[in-house]
């Protein structure tokens, strides 16, 4: 039986998708039922150290009982590739800018579509209203509910 398991999610600035998807696979991965530990968390490729969530997020997570407030963005390192056993991405440019430089995470690393969902990539809601954050976050929830389905029958 497994004794935890560590999961990281990327996207470009580390304040919408990434933080939307650290903060609801908890849910999921309890939902599912799954064995051990689960550690969670997030970083974006186009980001400086520190940025809070964007507001849309913020007010999304609330309207769901989730609260983010704390989250600061983090640059991708690779000691955060290297810690996790499962990485994804919000989008198939993220995936390969990662494996680019990250060769060895080869076998840990999809993007959300292709391991939870249809294959599509998550849209950037940055810089949109609330019904584009709403939509990401659809999809986000969707990718990781079929994420946790196939971790499950993995186990």
């Amino acid at each position: 039986m497994v004794s935890s398991c560590s999961v990281l999610f990327v996207c470009s600035g580390n304040t919408c998708r990434s933080v939307m998807a650290e903060a609801f696979f908890p849910y999921y991965w309890e939902l599912a039922g799954m064995p051990g530990k689960l550690y969670v968390w997030s970083a974006g490729l186009a980001t400086v150290g520190g940025l809070a969530a964007s507001c849309e997020t913020l007010l999304l997570l609330q309207s769901e009982g989730l609260n983010m407030e704390r989250h600061r963005s983090r640059p991708l390192d690779a000691a955060m590739v290297e810690k996790a056993k499962y990485i994804f991405t919000m989008t198939a440019d993220h995936k390969k800018y990662i494996l680019e430089r990250f060769p060895n995470c080869r076998n840990k690393i999809w993007t959300l579509g292709e391991y939870g969902a249809d294959g599509s990539d998550i849209a950037d809601p940055y810089g949109g209203g609330l019904e584009d954050y709403k939509m990401a976050a659809s999809q986000i929830k969707q990718a990781l509910l079929g994420i946790t389905a196939r971790l499950k029958s993995e186990k």
